[in-house]
């Protein structure tokens, strides 16, 4: 999210937890932070965990000089998850609710214990792991707490149906979207930006980057039913009568608003495909 590697979000952690320990501010202040630093922490080890299984806990932070500690064996996965649970508990407990996006919030920990316990809860359930049930009904709370009306998130709506989805993930700013929990911010004035997910490569001998076929597929019909592609013969008739979110996340060879940067014009790819048409993604 923030971090590039596990190593550079493990050092970053370790120097928040000594910034705490010497920090002039107010307990209040101090806990704010603490929190944020709990929730990167519990993210980390969660994704560590997820990896490798069992994995070397750690509660207070190191220095160069704890070898004994930092070459130890690895803990119990029962022990790091248990403690994980604790943690996010903790930084829940200690973050404010969000008023900006860009901002780690109780709002993110909430989101981010679902995560955590559904996928412990499952895995120690299906691997016969003690206090499944635990880390089930911690996800089912989380996200229940999460969805009462005082957080106010509720699906984005958009101006309609048809374009909710694609207008869902082209704004530049969310801090008053109704469906995003945490976001990273861009601003422009600072350099700080992002690349254009579509990329159309045009020209001669151009190479497409793509949804695959597997993915279009997947996406259901307009009823709800799965897509069969028996008589289908085009793209357009591909795209027919599909979910909305398909034809809000692909760019198409056919006139009319969902064409975007091919405005109604064939890709180039198309030439090399027998009859002549291709659909390129979003």
């Amino acid at each position: 999210m923030l971090f590039r590697s596990h190593h550079s979000h493990s050092c970053c952690i370790i120097r928040l937890n000594l910034g705490y320990e010497k920090s002039p501010e107010t307990e209040i202040v101090k806990q704010q932070y603490a929190g944020e630093i709990l929730f990167f922490k519990c993210m980390d080890y969660f994704n560590k965990v997820r990896k490798y299984g069992d994995l070397p806990w750690y509660d207070t932070a190191l220095t160069p000089s704890d070898t004994e500690e930092l070459y130890k064996g690895r803990d119990s996965r029962i022990l790091v998850m248990d403690n994980v649970l604790r943690d996010i508990n903790q930084a829940i407990a200690w973050l404010p609710k969000k008023t900006k996006v860009y901002r780690v919030s109780k709002d993110a920990a909430l989101a981010l214990k679902a995560r955590i316990c559904l996928f412990e809860g499952t895995y120690r359930r299906y691997h016969n792991i003690e206090n499944d049930t635990k880390f089930l009904q911690a996800a089912y709370d989380a996200a229940g707490e999460l969805m009462k009306s005082e957080y106010g998130y509720k699906l984005y709506e958009g101006t309609s149906p048809a374009t909710a989805y694609h207008e869902l993930f082209i704004q530049d700013n969310y801090n008053t979207n109704t469906e995003v929990i945490l976001s990273k911010e861009y601003d422009p004035k600072v350099d700080k930006g992002n690349n254009v997910t579509r990329q159309l490569r045009l020209g001669e001998m151009a190479q497409m980057m793509g949804m695959s076929k597997d993915c279009a597929d997947d996406y259901l019909t307009i009823t709800g039913q799965p897509y069969d592609q028996t008589g289908v013969t085009s793209v357009k008739d591909e795209l027919e009568n599909r979910d909305p979110r398909l034809l809000q996340t692909i760019a198409t060879p056919y006139a009319g608003p969902y064409t975007y940067y091919l405005e109604g014009k064939r890709s180039s790819i198309s030439s090399f495909l027998e009859g002549g048409t291709h659909s390129s993604t979003g």
